[in-house]
């Protein structure tokens, strides 16, 4: 589909039906996930999962957009599957970020916290600024 055509099924009533109740679908089974090693990841998934929850019709709406962008049909299956492809996106994760990067992600801040921070008048923009 080009440009237009997604644009035009996006707004398409039926189809935007169809993306709200597999949204709905798709947000009670994260509803209903374990723990995984990605706690932030699985904070934020929930987290979306529940604003799908309360508010079906304005999300699928918003999703509608995305998910054209992987179908070519509108088979149930195939907006489903949609739907969980851009889950993610809409939920502000990236789910490669593993565990061991947050662990070095707060090392970093942590050696970050322990360098000494230079007085203002000691920094060459400062005593530009306020000479």
């Amino acid at each position: 589909m080009n440009y237009l055509e997604q644009i035009e099924l996006a707004v398409n009533h039926d189809f935007v039906t169809k993306v709200q109740q597999a949204a709905l679908d798709a947000a009670i089974m994260i509803a209903n996930e374990g723990a995984s090693d990605k706690s932030s990841v699985d904070a934020k998934r929930l987290a979306y999962a529940q604003l799908v929850l309360n508010s079906p019709k304005l999300y699928a709406q918003t999703m509608a957009y995305g998910i054209v962008t992987f179908i070519d049909g509108q088979s149930d299956e195939e907006v489903a599957t949609a739907v969980a492809n851009v889950w993610n996106a809409y939920a502000g994760v990236n789910p490669n970020l593993l565990a061991k990067d947050a662990v070095l992600s707060a090392a970093a801040r942590k050696a970050r916290k322990a360098a000494p921070i230079p007085a203002p008048e000691k920094i060459p923009w400062y005593k530009k600024m306020f000479k």
